[in-house]
């Protein structure tokens, strides 16, 4: 991680006096940041000068990056970047990184905003983008280690299947300390591992589970994404918060139009039996986008798979207001 910091910002750039570029937006105006240059008043016009390199880094070996081997080396998280001033959701990242920074010990710079503007005027697009509908250009992992250092490091995402997912079923991890869980932090391991394991067994990404004290499971996160679930009764739930799942951005952007769209969305604990029983089953995420899950551990799930032709409507509710963010 020390090592990406001195990469992308050489001793001649290293933010001594940065230009305060960022302009963070309320939670009101929470799909785009606008990176202003000197008398640009808001405009957001895009970089056409980032240099690019031959190989691109690509978005697994961001995340191994990562793994310093302790939770509390490095706060982080993983954002879309359209390549030239743009950030997407850009204050719900920054409020999140100042959530989790304390719950790891970790001081985070007091102009943390304006490092990051001077850092992102600089920063090179690593390859061509991806150009596919419902996917970012490119994603950018922020991060703070526990000395204050700032890191960015730019990617090109993977580019997702358009048909409904394959998905398994891994166990949630109980290696970490007391606070850590549903933090993005310095030991990735397990997270990684889950995602290794979902691709070993030729699956798309595999989903988290916990167990309680009578033994039934119930889910705690995805691999790589935040699950979202149409329950019989006609809410959209997803894992709660306190039981380890991560707090997504994705979700915190999307909630306002699945409300408007009529959707009850709540975070409660979900069985796996309530799971399986689902109308429908999304994950979510920077990265990804929206996606349906066809199928969990080889049953399927709601009308993504069991019914293709069926209505999907809390699909197309939060793939119509990602593409609108996307914009």
């Amino acid at each position: 991680f020390a090592a990406d910091f001195c990469h992308w910002f050489p001793q001649s750039a290293r933010l001594s006096r940065p230009t305060p570029l960022l302009r963070e937006s309320s939670a009101s105006e929470p799909l785009c940041c606008s990176l202003l240059g000197p008398d640009q008043g808001t405009g957001c016009a895009a970089s056409s000068g980032a240099s690019r390199s031959a190989s691109p880094p690509p978005e697994e070996a961001l995340l191994l990056q990562m793994e310093l081997g302790d939770p509390r080396a490095a706060v982080w998280t993983g954002v879309a970047w359209n390549g030239g001033e743009l950030l997407l959701n850009p204050a719900l990242h920054l409020a999140r990184l100042r959530r989790h920074a304390p719950r790891l010990g970790i001081a985070l710079p007091e102009d943390l905003v304006q490092q990051l503007s001077a850092a992102l005027a600089i920063l090179e697009r690593p390859a061509d983008p991806l150009r596919v509908e419902g996917q970012a250009p490119y994603l950018i992992r922020a991060g703070v280690l526990a000395d204050g250092s700032l890191s960015l490091k730019p990617s090109v995402p993977i580019q997702w299947p358009t048909e409904p997912l394959i998905a398994v079923s891994e166990s949630a991890t109980t290696e970490w300390p007391p606070g850590v869980a549903g933090t993005k932090h310095g030991h990735w391991t397990p997270y990684v591992a889950a995602r290794n394991a979902a691709k070993a067994r030729g699956a798309h990404v595999a989903l988290l589970f916990g167990r309680d004290a009578d033994g039934d499971e119930f889910l705690c996160d995805g691999d790589r994404c935040a699950p979202l679930v149409l329950g019989a009764d006609g809410s959209c739930c997803y894992p709660l918060h306190e039981e380890g799942a991560l707090d997504s951005v994705t979700l915190e952007a999307l909630k306002p139009a699945l409300e408007a769209a009529g959707f009850r969305v709540c975070g409660r604990r979900i069985r796996r039996s309530e799971l399986i029983a689902a109308s429908e089953v999304l994950v979510i995420g920077s990265g990804m986008g929206v996606r349906a899950i066809g199928s969990l551990d080889g049953v399927a799930l709601g009308s993504s798979a069991a019914a293709p032709r069926s209505p999907r409507p809390l699909h197309r509710a939060a793939w119509a207001a990602w593409l609108d963010a996307l914009k």
